[in-house]
């Protein structure tokens, strides 16, 4: 889990905590690259707004125009007024959760809007991730224990990696009934060179405490970062 700070339009920021990719993948309902036509705000009541909006690209869920964000959520004591500001016009790529066939959104959410520097980067990845739908949404995608593991993450920042290469790799570890290691798959490659010693550290890692469901795999997503010192591997 790591903790994020967003802005959105205001002088208001929000304090979040953020799972991997993948899991916060699997535990929304709709994700979606959108162009925002109307907000009503604080309607049906006070601190949600409703908002309607066109379609340009669905990533996950199906294909409502229309959602309500709810503000004033976070997980913080001084989180009280974070809200996702939207007005008529603005594109960004939204994410929500259905409760009683309304799709809901929340700031904290990974909304992303598409004057960001990073928004090509970001809506790429998830086009990568709904290729694999199926696969992630049947598999477990978070662990504390692999998760928090520095030796894993250690090891991946120490692989060196082609700026032009892709944006994320995906790899599964399938496991056993006793909970034991029986291979490790590569869903999305980066290379195979790279492929070998992210299967290997995966295989090296504890997993003692990861129980997995009943299709014994848990899913792995790395994604590159660049900078002054080069291009990086990161679990994502």
């Amino acid at each position: 889990m790591s903790i994020f700070y967003s802005a959105y339009g205001a002088s208001q920021s929000c304090v979040c905590f953020r799972e991997n990719i993948a899991t916060d993948y699997k535990n929304v309902d709709f994700i979606a690259h959108v162009r925002i036509n109307e907000v009503y705000y604080n309607y049906p009541v006070e601190n949600q707004d409703y908002v309607r909006f066109d379609i340009l690209e669905i990533l996950k869920g199906p294909k409502n125009k229309s959602l309500i964000i709810q503000q004033e959520v976070g997980n913080n004591i001084n989180n009280d007024k974070c809200r996702l500001y939207l007005k008529a016009n603005d594109e960004l790529m939204i994410f929500g959760n259905l409760d009683n066939g309304q799709l809901i959104s929340k700031p904290c959410l990974r909304n992303k809007f598409a004057e960001d520097s990073d928004f090509v980067t970001e809506l790429n990845k998830y086009r990568m991730l709904r290729k694999h739908h199926k696969l992630i949404t049947d598999s477990r995608t978070f662990c504390t224990q692999f998760n928090d593991n520095i030796q894993f993450s250690a090891t991946l920042q120490n692989i060196l990696i082609k700026s032009n290469s892709k944006l994320i790799g995906i790899y599964a570890v399938v496991f056993n009934d006793d909970q034991t290691i029986n291979k490790t798959e590569v869903v999305e490659s980066l290379s195979r060179e790279i492929d070998v010693k992210i299967q290997i550290a995966l295989i090296k890692s504890s997993w003692t405490q990861c129980a997995v469901n009943n299709n014994n795999k848990f899913i792995v997503v790395v994604h590159k970062t660049s900078d002054e010192n080069g291009t990086r591997l990161f679990l994502h």
